[in-house]
């Protein structure tokens, strides 16, 4: 049986780390310890049909460009 599915995304997260200045973001680089976690996205989940269209709408800042980038 072929599958009906063009994307399931499940659980779906994306976590950028801020960092206070360039001096702390190099010291992450090079020694692994982390910033302030922010998260673009957290635990989206949605499943499209083939033949389905799927349309982001939301505030600048919400995440639109994110979710369609893991996508892709």
């Amino acid at each position: 049986m072929e599958n009906q599915y063009a994307i399931v995304a499940e659980h779906v997260a994306k976590c950028y780390y801020l960092y206070s200045d360039a001096k702390k973001r190099l010291k992450s680089f090079l020694l692994g310890h982390g910033g302030k976690p922010f998260f673009a996205l957290q635990d989206i989940s949605f499943t499209l049909n083939k033949g389905d269209s799927l349309g982001l709408v939301g505030l600048n800042g919400s995440g639109k460009s994110t979710l369609s980038n893991i996508i892709a």
